[in-house]
C-alpha cells in the first residue's frame, strides 16, 4: 500500500488467496480488528478478482461482512452487511452542538459501485434501531428510522 493511502495496516498472516489482519486503521478513524479474506477462484473465469471479507472489532460494537471483487468495470461490492453501535459514527461527524446518539446501525448493500460523482450503482439500505440522540436541550427518541440508499 502506499504511503500516502491512509491505510495502515499491523499483522498480516496468510497469502495474497486466504489471510487475516489484526487490524487496519484507515486516514487514522476508521478502525477493524480481525479482519480476514479469501479469494474466490471462480471469479477469476470472469476477469474479476473478488474477495469475501469479514471484520470484527467487537460484535456488540463493530462488525462486517461482505465481498470486494475489482474487474474491467471497476470495484464492485456486494452482499455487504455491516451492524455498529451509532457512537461508533462520532469521529466522522462536526455537529454544531454536542449531541451523544445511541442505537444500532445496520448498513446492507446488495450491490455498489463507486462512480462519478458518488456511484453507478447502488442498492441497499441503512437501519438505526432503538434510535435516541441525548442533547443539552433533552434526549430525543426516533424510534427506528430506515433509509433506502440508491444512486438517485
Amino acid at each position: 500500500m502506499p504511503k500516502h493511502s491512509g491505510v495502515e495496516f499491523e499483522d498480516i498472516s496468510g497469502t495474497l488467496w486466504n489471510g487475516k489482519l489484526t487490524k487496519v486503521v484507515y486516514q487514522g478513524k476508521f478502525r477493524a480488528k480481525e479482519l480476514t479474506w479469501k479469494l474466490d477462484w471462480l471469479a477469476l473465469a470472469t476477469l474479476k478478482l473478488k474477495a469475501d471479507i469479514e471484520f470484527d472489532n467487537d460484535p456488540r460494537v463493530l462488525m462486517g461482512v461482505g465481498s470486494v471483487a475489482y474487474g474491467m468495470s471497476g470495484i464492485i461490492v456486494s452482499d455487504v452487511n455491516v451492524d455498529m453501535q451509532a457512537t461508533e459514527l462520532l469521529p466522522y461527524l462536526q455537529l454544531p452542538i454536542p449531541v451523544t446518539p445511541s442505537g444500532k446501525l445496520t448498513l446492507v448493500i446488495e450491490n455498489g459501485m463507486p462512480g462519478d460523482p458518488y456511484c453507478n450503482e447502488l442498492d441497499g439500505y441503512l437501519v438505526w434501531r432503538g434510535a435516541k440522540v441525548a442533547t443539552p436541550m433533552g434526549n430525543i427518541d426516533l424510534s427506528s428510522p430506515n433509509i433506502d440508499l440508491s444512486c438517485r
